[in-house]
């Protein structure tokens, strides 16, 4: 995939990022950095997993005039790259600032794996707040002080040392979605109008747990649009 050189080297600098060190965020060499800033093309997972660094959609990187993925599999175009995610912060962010999330399961669970599979089952469930929930929880996730946010993304990274303990990954993909615009009212609640257009942009984050030892794997946007986020006794772990 070729990536829009000057839009990655304008996010580095404006994080104060050299490219050996947004190389070590990453994962990858310096020259990987290099290539993409160049135009040059790279793998699919290191551009995803570049963004991620980034803290920016993929969407963003890429060169307009280009598919999301250059690929000659016709199914494989529009879909979304997850990836492994090795950070607590990204982890912990990318919960935070979801408004629909899509939880996935791809391992054969053992006894061993359920303190730490229900620790990022609690974890998300004090982290991520549906779409369909009072303004005001919202914002007490959002407004929480710096002092809360480290500790959440300490937790967050050692809830995946703990997965990696157990031959487990995180891999995930943000992007958005178009959705009918969600509405929240003292007295009616959270709703959205039936019949109304899906005409509202609204982040929406996959989270896969998976022993699965591929560098990426692809998921469809076009099949998570009518999710509408799980109750906080529905976390699937």
């Amino acid at each position: 995939m070729k990536l829009d050189g000057d839009i990655i080297r304008l996010h580095r600098q404006n994080k104060g990022l050299t490219q050996a060190q947004l190389a070590h965020r990453a994962g990858y060499d310096t020259r990987t950095i290099q290539r993409a800033e160049a135009g040059t093309a790279i793998q699919n997972a290191a551009a995803a997993t570049i963004a991620q660094a980034l803290e920016v959609k993929l969407d963003r990187l890429r060169i307009r005039q280009e598919d999301l993925f250059e690929t000659n599999t016709p199914e494989a175009k529009g879909a979304v790259t997850l990836v492994e995610c090795r950070s607590g912060r990204i982890l912990f962010q990318q919960i935070r600032d979801t408004a629909f999330l899509e939880i996935e399961r791809d391992f054969e669970p053992t006894s061993s794996h359920r303190e730490v599979v229900t620790a990022l089952g609690a974890f998300i469930d004090k982290t991520w707040i549906t779409p369909w929930a009072e303004w005001q929880e919202k914002a007490a996730i959002q407004n929480i002080s710096e002092a809360e946010a480290f500790e959440f993304m300490i937790q967050a990274g050692e809830i995946l040392e703990g997965l990696s303990d157990q031959n487990l990954r995180v891999m995930t993909a943000a992007f958005e979605i178009w959705h009918e615009r969600i509405y929240h009212s003292e007295f009616e609640g959270s709703y959205a109008k039936v019949g109304s257009p899906k005409d509202t942009r609204y982040a929406a984050l996959i989270v896969c747990v998976t022993d699965m030892s591929d560098a990426s794997l692809l998921r469809y946007p076009k099949d998570y649009v009518d999710v509408r986020g799980y109750d906080d006794d529905e976390i699937p772990f």
